[in-house]
């Protein structure tokens, strides 16, 4: 028996069971078949039809990424990636959509050596490709995609203008969904809180928007769904929504609200999560089924304040530069995505930005971990323009950005460019454009720019643009200034709008660029943010960078290790000196102890931090243990009262074994926030 033959069995004896499902997935993830077009001959030689030559030929894993693999470190070009699937024959009569999670940064789709479709200019967004007419149920059908990573003018990011790698391929998952009609082709979901105090919700306010695949061709009358809310990643998973709804659509978009009862608020320390699915009937017959999750959280601006579930906050993180694994590059794995969040929240890291879009399993784990997200449309550097046509491409970015990530509470800002020629008129005028654009699509977030050039600032800058003025500090590096001006700097950006929010939305330092290694790196953390912490305008900072990051402007490394050293850990993920006081920087509350009698008990102070960040500590625990013990194996266990920033509590230990003790504040998500050893006096 043939493989295929072999898989379309499976196929049939599987269709026994799911016969009733009316979406149905077949992951296209592993081994596919891959040339890379060195000599540009892919096309001509019509390899969509053709199929790739042998001889050029060879198995790669998808994801992948040629960029890491040697002698093609540095190609800027075409790779071709051929795969066979059996369709099962139940999917005749369905429609059969491509879903390609990322393919970096121009992709194009045959299917069965017929051309299905193509996207361009935007290789960090989801998007789908319609191969209904091109498929043939019931037997073997050949997927070939062209990548192609070439630098462009139509694609953003814009030529070389981008500080991180290159990556060509297949970045990300891709998939065969197919869905009978009318299909769910998205859900957004807004929940938002009713909140009597910021730790207490009552009642949230959820707001549906389902759009509708193939409306016109079922036709839009007798549709109705129902609606279910369950609690996600609490310790229950209480239903606490049921509803039938008809469903009105308006160019195939049918919208519902309601309220919902005795639900918890999405905090970044208290992450709370539901999923709402939604079944779709026509008719009264079953034809789709959707679920997603989301959370009950608001954020906006108030002054010079950004205000969280009503509670003013302020914000302090660090951004991580993914796509630096060795081995898999922009296709890094769930497990390497995994370990890098990780050593993010290692150091306290609770609001970051990504220069580009990201996965959805990388923001899946921020919704479940509370990592505040500034997500960018990759618009980089003073060598990119705002003409027409990368505006263009710009919303194209948007759509596809917030269509596909608009459910993610961890999401609280859009950002729409970072470092371009700011105080241009034509630049300024683009990003009006894109912020009303963005707003547009999503008035329920933030929307921003970042600029370095704020401190040259003459009173016009595309950052006075955004909700919140972004600023990237390097006063002493990149921008050769005497240190000691940072502060003065600061006022006089909050001078030319002092009614609204400053972030520092990076700063840092960069090996061998700028000279002194991880002791200046060191010093340069506790100074800047001692700064920035002395000014209550600003709302918030974002440390750059977590790790060394892979990118093709590298001042150190070659081939796939040309690298920036700008991280408190190494390209490899080994901390640096410089992690460990970045976590003590980043630590929302303060631990010390007060001096005392012999023989007395040992006391701590727990005090809410009131510079970077800064909050309202709720339901944080404080553990004291033997020094070289886990902590979470310790009895002696303090349940922490509310604490507010600048608020002090003492905790006795009354009863001490030993010379010293160590003391750990846990969050209540069970992360370890901070740890201190004391010495007890005999």
């Amino acid at each position: 028996m043939s493989i295929v033959r072999f898989f379309l069995v499976l196929w049939t004896i599987g269709a026994a069971f799911v016969a009733h499902a009316q979406r149905e997935e077949i992951s296209l993830d592993g081994t596919w078949r891959f040339a890379l077009d060195s000599t540009k001959s892919g096309l001509s030689g019509k390899w969509f039809d053709r199929g790739l030559p042998a001889k050029q030929t060879r198995s790669v894993t998808v994801p992948h990424t040629w960029n890491v693999e040697p002698g093609s470190e540095l190609f800027a070009g075409a790779g071709w990636y051929e795969k066979e699937i059996a369709i099962p024959q139940l999917w005749e009569g369905r429609t059969v959509r491509l879903q390609c999670d990322a393919v970096y940064h121009d992709a194009a789709v045959w299917v069965n050596g017929e051309k299905a479709g193509e996207h361009s200019g935007s290789g960090y967004t989801r998007f789908f490709v319609d191969i209904t007419r091109y498929v043939k149920p019931g037997r073997a059908n050949t997927i070939i995609v062209r990548a192609d990573n070439s630098h462009s003018r139509s694609s953003i990011p814009f030529l070389r203008s981008f500080d991180w790698p290159n990556d060509g391929g297949i970045i990300r998952s891709i998939a065969l969904i197919a869905t009978r009609l009318p299909a769910i082709e998205e859900l957004h979901v807004r929940g938002l809180p009713s909140l009597a105090r910021p730790d207490s919700l009552v009642q949230g306010n959820v707001t549906v928007e389902a759009g509708v695949l193939g409306w016109k061709e079922s036709g839009s009358k007798n549709l109705e769904c129902t609606i279910t809310v369950r609690e996600e990643n609490q310790k229950t998973a209480n239903l606490v929504h049921e509803a039938n709804y008809k469903v009105d659509l308006q160019k195939g978009r049918g919208k519902f609200s309601f309220p919902i009862s005795n639900v918890k608020a999405w905090h970044f320390d208290s992450p709370n999560l539901y999923r709402l699915e939604m079944i779709l009937k026509s008719g009264g017959v079953q034809t789709d089924r959707y679920a997603t999750t989301f959370g009950f959280r608001d954020i906006r601006t108030r002054g010079t304040q950004i205000v969280f579930n009503g509670e003013p906050v302020r914000l302090m993180g660090v951004e991580w530069m993914p796509g630096s694994s060795i081995a898999h590059g922009m296709a890094e794995t769930k497990e390497e995505i995994f370990e890098m969040l990780k050593k993010m929240r290692s150091v306290n890291g609770m609001f970051t930005r990504f220069h580009w879009q990201q996965d959805e399993v990388l923001l899946d784990w921020c919704d479940r971990h509370g990592i505040l997200v500034q997500e960018e449309v990759p618009l980089w550097g003073s060598g990119t323009p705002l003409n027409d046509t990368l505006l263009a491409v710009a919303k194209v970015h948007l759509d596809e950005m917030i269509q596909t990530h608009f459910n993610h509470p961890s999401i609280v800002m859009w950002g729409v460019g970072n470092e371009l020629s700011s105080q241009e008129k034509g630049i300024i005028d683009g990003v009006k454009e894109l912020y009303r654009y963005a707003k547009s699509l999503d008035d329920t977030r933030l929307v921003n720019y970042v600029s370095n050039q704020l401190s040259f600032s003459k009173g016009s800058d595309a950052s006075m643009v955004g909700d919140v003025m972004m600023h990237n500090e390097y006063q002493d590096t990149w921008y050769l200034g005497d240190p000691a001006r940072v502060g003065g700097i600061l006022d006089t950006i909050h001078a030319l709008l002092p009614s609204k929010p400053l972030v520092i939305s990076e700063y840092g330092l960069c090996e061998p660029a700028n000279q002194g290694g991880d002791p200046r790196r060191l010093r340069d953390i506790v100074y800047h943010t001692s700064v920035y912490e002395s000014k209550p305008y600003v709302a918030g900072a974002i440390y750059f960078c977590l790790n060394d990051y892979r990118t093709h402007m590298g001042e150190a490394g070659t081939g796939v290790l040309k690298q920036r050293v700008h991280g408190v850990f190494d390209i490899e993920g080994n901390a640096k000196p410089s992690a460990e006081v970045l976590a003590w920087l980043s630590s929302p509350v303060e631990l010390f102890s007060v001096p005392w009698a012999t023989g007395r008990p040992l006391e701590v102070v727990v005090m809410g931090s009131v510079g970077l960040p800064s909050y309202t500590l709720r339901g944080y625990k404080l553990y004291w243990s033997e020094p070289g013990a886990d902590f979470r194996s310790s009895r002696n266990v303090v349940e922490l009262p509310e604490i507010r920033p600048y608020q002090t509590v003492q905790v006795p230990l009354d009863k001490v074994a030993g010379e010293k003790v160590v003391a750990t504040i846990v969050r209540p998500s069970g992360e370890m926030v901070l740890q201190r050893t004391f010495a007890i006096l005999q």
